[in-house]
């Protein structure tokens, strides 16, 4: 229905504010400046464009599609982070086929602009920030996902074919369906059905035995309506007309007192059925507080963006919403290509919560070697050699093994003679270490062919001497 003119020319004000400016500043690659007041950033790594005001909240300028800084990256962003800015700009984000989460985190957003979010055909909900007063013309046209859409009282304007070709499931209006009616939509067949009233700030809650008055001025005859069953009839009082500087204007109270329990709502309505004024009331056990009853989830939470709880009141028929916290991403990863000693691997991860898909590098792997081989045995008179080998890539690493030594007493062969070749002899003579046949020559340093604790004594007699 179309409301007063001076609605639609205050929202005419509101949008020509933002002209058609295009970019003023930018820088080349992946951030830059937009305007004046504007700064953008955009992470390949998520794939989230941020796009923040500077110094003080600021409009963005209003954009055409193909210029936009942003341009390049339109068919890979997935998220939008959006802080400290008054005005979304025209198109700033139409077309990205990838875009599905919307997140207003700081300031006071007051406009969206004409075909902000058009054909974004991933978009599934957004979560209208409360501080929006206008959603312009063509804003979500063509979101084709586009199935649950959270609006405060404080949107008066939605501009022609806003959400053209959005289904709409859900529509959680944060007002009462009086204060809907005073939207004005530039186009009527768009008015929004499949809402859930939920969220209501509620005018005033009245306990038993007192009393709310609702007092209308208008320049036509109104009436006052209620709808709510339970509650006691509304009392007209004082309904009567008066002229000022010429004009009669048309007055009137009604009063709600606290017989009943739940919510009403009064409304003041004209010959035409506009609604020009409306406040609502919780009367009985409800004025203080509501009584949790059933709940049901109506968005699960992502991680880009909160779900919705929906609870109602199990003594009257208010619902509110509670928002679910977004969960962080938690990959599941399978590997792809294996690591190896020579190149990296390939694993890719699949979010269990939200199905987005990550691939990641694995780290170059260690070698894998076999164990060492003698190639070249050692001698008295020449050094030997060992080798082993990666069973990934053939590679094969070889090492000198000492020519062997010819210092009696050396039973450790590390060419001296120290306690330590006393405990090596002493381990064998217990049957505690094995001595090849060379360092059992060495070892039997009485040379009587055998190997035992007298050996071991006369070692340490030598180191003794040594010292």
């Amino acid at each position: 229905m179309k409301k007063t003119l001076s609605i639609l020319l205050a929202i005419i004000m509101i949008f020509s504010m933002f002209a058609l400016g295009g970019v003023t500043s930018s820088a080349s690659g992946t951030y830059g400046e937009c305007g004046e007041n504007i700064r953008w950033d955009y992470s390949e790594y998520d794939k989230t464009l941020s796009i923040s005001g500077l110094n003080y909240e600021g409009p963005m300028d209003d954009f055409t599609i193909g210029n936009r800084p942003w341009e390049a990256f339109v068919d890979e962003i997935e998220h939008v982070l959006i802080n400290d800015v008054t005005h979304i700009g025209a198109y700033a984000f139409a077309e990205m086929p990838k875009l599905g989460g919307i997140t207003y985190m700081l300031g006071t957003l007051l406009t969206i602009g004409e075909g902000a979010f058009k054909s974004c055909e991933n978009l599934s909900s957004w979560f209208v920030p409360e501080s929006v007063v206008a959603i312009g013309p063509s804003a979500f046209e063509g979101c084709k996902k586009l199935n649950i859409l959270r609006i405060s009282k404080n949107t008066i304007y939605i501009g022609d074919n806003a959400f053209e070709g959005c289904p709409l499931g859900y529509i959680i209006y944060t007002g009462i369906p009086e204060q809907a009616n005073l939207i004005y939509f530039e186009d009527e067949s768009e008015i929004p059905h499949n809402v859930i009233y939920a969220d209501t700030e509620y005018d005033v809650a009245v306990q038993l035995g007192e009393y709310q008055v609702l007092t209308v001025v208008g320049l036509e005859p109104f009436t006052f309506k209620t709808k709510s069953a339970n509650i006691a009839p509304i009392l007209e009082t004082e309904y009567g007309t008066v002229t000022e500087d010429g004009v009669q204007y048309y007055y009137g109270a009604a009063a709600v007192y606290g017989e009943g329990e739940g919510l009403t709502t009064i409304t003041a309505v004209n010959n035409n059925g506009d609604t020009i004024g409306a406040f609502s009331a919780i009367v009985g056990r409800c004025a203080n507080s509501h009584t949790q009853g059933d709940q049901y989830t109506l968005k699960p939470a992502t991680c880009y963006e909160q779900g919705i709880q929906i609870y109602e009141c199990e003594n009257c028929s208010h619902k509110w919403t509670s928002l679910i916290s977004n969960e962080p991403h938690s990959f599941v990863y399978e590997t792809v290509t294996e690591a190896t000693c020579e190149s990296v691997g390939l694993e890719k991860g699949v979010c269990s919560v939200c199905d987005e898909e990550f691939e990641r590098e694995i780290p170059i792997a260690d070698h894998n070697w076999t164990d060492w081989v003698v190639t070249v045995a050692p001698t008295e008179e020449a050094d030997g050699e060992r080798e082993h080998k990666c069973t990934m890539c053939e590679m094969v690493e070889k090492e000198i093994i000492p020519a062997l030594s010819t210092v009696i007493g050396d039973a450790n062969g590390d060419g001296k003679v120290t306690a330590m070749d006393a405990r090596w002899v002493l381990q064998y003579a217990a049957l505690m270490r094995d001595l090849d046949e060379h360092q059992l020559k060495l070892a039997d340093v009485n040379n009587d062919g055998k190997v035992s604790a007298i050996d071991a004594r006369k070692i340490l007699q030598m180191v003794a001497n040594q010292v």
